[in-house]
Order: C-alpha cells, then structure tokens, then sequence
C-alpha cells in the first residue's frame, strides 16, 4: 500500500509541475488539422516531448513505449517490456520518467544517439 500512495504522490507532482492552460482556438497553425498517424494501439496515454519535439507515449495494454518521430511522421518503438508503464516525463537532463502499475515500480531511461533507450537507470 506504501508503494501505490508513492507511487500516486510522485505521479501527481508531475501532473501538477506540467499543468498548464491551453488555448485550444490556437492549438494549430493556420491551415494545419490533426490527422491519424496509426491504428496500431490498444491504449494509449502519456505523451511528452523530448528536446527535438519527438513525442514519447505508451500504449499501455501491450506494454510498450513509442515515439513519434516528427522529422519523419513515423511512429517507432521505443522499449517493450516496460512494466505497463502509463505515463511518461522528460526530466531536466533528458531522462525519460515513467510509472509502471505492473511492477509498482517507477523507470528512469536515457536516450542515446540511434533512438533507442539505454538500460534503465
């Protein structure tokens, strides 16, 4: 029970460190509508946003980690076997946080040049 309200707490800091009002009338350029990228999910959820504007988010029923290369409009796998991570943060050093409900447990990974993560920190 200790683990969950840690791992709720730390959840909420992020959720309350990123808060921000958006103004959905300006969301998009001019001109510009959303479109779908892919099918390919279950459930998604969680997406932030590395330095390059690469948007990181889990499809949570099939434990993994994707990100939308926005250079390529490609959406790539960015780790399986993630613990049923369901949600992602960038830190200020570029780590990519995420909670795991699976395990209980929280990730911390480090990008590396090819766009795959590194070993879990």
């Amino acid at each position: 029970m200790k683990n969950i309200c840690k791992i709720g707490m730390i959840g909420l800091v992020f959720a309350l460190v990123n808060c921000q009002s958006v103004n959905s009338s300006k969301m998009f350029y001019e001109g510009v509508k959303p479109e779908k990228i892919s099918d390919q999910f279950s459930f998604t959820e969680g997406p932030s946003a590395d330095r390059d504007g690469n948007v990181y988010f889990t499809d949570q029923p099939n434990d993994k980690i994707y990100y939308w290369d926005w250079k390529s409009n490609k959406v790539i796998m960015f780790l399986d076997k993630t613990g049923r991570a369901n949600g992602t943060h960038f830190d200020k050093d570029g780590y990519l946080i995420t909670c795991s409900d699976d395990q209980e447990k929280s990730g911390k990974y480090q990008k590396i040049k090819s766009g795959s993560p590194a070993e879990g920190i």
